[in-house]
């Protein structure tokens, strides 16, 4: 459901927004870019990367609780690439607008939010958005592209300022095996090695791959 344009309270309230909503009706005095369109720039833009804002804009704001807030400050000095709306350009500076979006909204922090309405109701035991939860499951260094693709990265991740953007890490809990690429079976195994004996895969009618185990569907693709 939609909001009313100048009532951001009751979003707060209901604890949601349209696609329609603009960054002006939830941030108020947050500005975006020179000529400042977040009264143009709606939440349906920031999710399909159609803002038209730079979105290589890495600023590091430290690791308080403060960070998103004060990276979204600094937007007021963005640059426009193009105009609201009218190209895709991946932009990982609205997706912290988006985060922020959240907090306000949430009354917590972003990473907190996930946790409280996605990680925990979908038992997900291995998802976590900050270095040193990571480090306590299976975590791995970047490498360079080609001719450095023995050279690690110097950084592992980016600055907590991007969160929203793309801290958000994973660790499968199984690795998947092709027992046979021609055929309807897959060895599932776990970490340690023990085969998930319940696991199978098939084909729905309409082309839709799926994996089950024990009558749910644990992993869809099509």
């Amino acid at each position: 459901q939609g909001v009313d344009r100048h009532d951001d309270h009751a979003a707060r309230r209901r604890g949601r927004l349209g696609l329609e909503a603009t960054v002006a009706e939830v941030l108020r005095g947050v500005r975006l870019g020179a000529e400042d369109v977040s009264g143009q720039v709606t939440i349906g833009h920031l999710l399909t990367h159609t803002s038209g804002i730079d979105g290589d804009i890495f600023t590091d704001t430290g690791r308080g609780a403060d960070c998103l807030e004060r990276y979204v400050g600094e937007l007021a000095g963005a640059v426009q690439i193009c105009p609201v709306g009218q190209a895709y350009s991946y932009c990982n500076s609205g997706f912290v607008l988006a985060g922020r979006i959240i907090e306000v909204l949430d009354g917590r922090e972003w990473d907190a939010s996930l946790r409280r309405r996605l990680v925990e109701p979908l038992g997900l035991t291995q998802t976590v958005t900050l270095p040193e939860d990571a480090i306590m499951h299976r975590a791995a260094v970047g490498h360079r592209p080609r001719p450095r693709e023995d050279e690690p990265f110097a950084n592992w991740m980016l600055p907590r300022s991007l969160g929203p953007a793309g801290l958000v890490i994973s660790s499968a809990e199984f690795d998947l095996y092709p027992a046979d690429l021609t055929g309807d079976s897959f060895v599932c195994r776990s970490h340690d090695d023990e085969p998930w004996s319940a696991v199978s895969f098939g084909r729905l009618a309409d082309q839709t791959a799926y994996l089950y185990s024990g009558g749910r569907v644990i992993l869809r693709v099509g």
